[in-house]
Order: structure tokens, then C-alpha cells, then sequence
């Protein structure tokens, strides 16, 4: 009978857990669909800047150093260990391949995965929780990024994110940003 009781509580809790992830992952869709709506202007931008920039003729002086360093765009958040763990493992597979000497860490979940390998993170950021925190964050690792960069701490960067393929499922990428084609 105790058995019985034990079983038909922890049944609720799992049916009671199971909506909540439920809820969450339509929350999550939607947060999806809004940011992707958001997308065209954020390309047409880009389009805009590239076309500036080939008007004015400006091209970048490329660095004489050789050395890389990644930046991996992570998450703080729990229930999404799947994906921080293997945005981890691609940065750290990136990372020997590329032999980079920089490290750079948005979401604080996959600095236990660069310890345990040995791997120092030179800067690491927490993942923003609202508009305002993201133009707060793009506005200090921006200027990080540059000011290591000119200072010739590195001289290619390659940035290590999620390609969303849909709700729930991503492959981790690898871009090279710096220095501009």
C-alpha cells in the first residue's frame, strides 16, 4: 500500500513537471519566432553596411599575428545542458584544430567542461536576460574583442554558436569574424 501511495505521487509529480517543461517549450517557441522575426532587418543592415563599405573602398589591414582565438556563445541557464555541452565540446574540438591561444566564454554552464580539459578562458560574460542586457553585452564583448585584437593579442577569430534547425535542435557551428574578407 505504501509502495502504491509512493508510486501514484511521484506519477503526479512527473505529470506535473511534464506540463511545466511543456510550458516552457512553447515559451521557448515563441521567444524563437519572435527573434527570428527580427531577422530580415538585422540581414538588410548588413547588406547595407557591406554595400558602404565597398562604395568607400575600405578594406582591413590584415594582422601580422598568426594567432587565433575563439569565442563560444554559450547559455547560463539550466534544462539546457544538452546544448551547452555540446557547444563545449565543439569549441574545444575547434579549439585544439585551430590551436587557438584565446578563449572567450558567453554563458558561465561550460567553464566546468574548459577546466576539466585543461583549457584557460581568458573572458567570460554572462548570457543576458532581457533586450536591454543583450546591447549590453554585444557593447562590451564588441569592444573586448576589438581592443584585443588591435592590441595584436590575436589575429583571427573564429566564433562558436548554435545553427537551429528547429524547436529543440540545433548543430553547433564554427564562423571565422575577424579578420573581415
Amino acid at each position: 500500500m505504501k509502495r502504491e501511495h509512493s508510486l501514484r505521487r511521484k506519477l503526479r509529480s512527473l505529470e506535473t513537471l511534464s506540463e511545466a517543461v511543456g510550458a516552457m517549450k512553447s515559451l521557448a517557441a515563441h521567444h524563437f519566432r519572435s527573434a527570428r522575426a527580427a531577422l530580415p532587418a538585422a540581414h538588410a543592415y548588413r547588406q547595407g553596411i557591406d554595400e558602404a563599405l565597398a562604395v568607400m573602398k575600405l578594406h582591413q589591414q590584415r594582422s601580422s599575428v598568426e594567432a587565433t582565438a575563439i569565442l563560444l556563445i554559450a547559455a547560463d541557464l539550466g534544462l539546457c545542458g544538452g546544448y551547452n555541452s555540446q557547444l563545449a565540446a565543439a569549441a574545444l574540438e575547434h579549439q585544439c584544430r585551430l590551436s587557438a591561444g584565446r578563449v572567450y566564454c558567453v554563458g558561465r554552464r561550460p567553464l566546468t567542461q574548459f577546466k576539466r580539459s585543461g583549457v584557460k578562458v581568458d573572458r567570460e560574460y554572462s548570457t543576458p536576460t532581457s533586450a536591454a542586457g543583450l546591447t549590453e553585452l554585444l557593447l562590451h564583448l564588441g569592444e573586448d574583442l576589438l581592443v584585443d585584437y588591435l592590441d595584436g593579442k590575436f589575429g583571427t577569430l573564429h566564433v562558436i554558436s548554435a545553427q537551429f534547425v528547429g524547436v529543440g535542435e540545433f548543430t553547433p557551428i564554427c564562423t571565422r569574424l575577424l579578420p573581415l574578407d
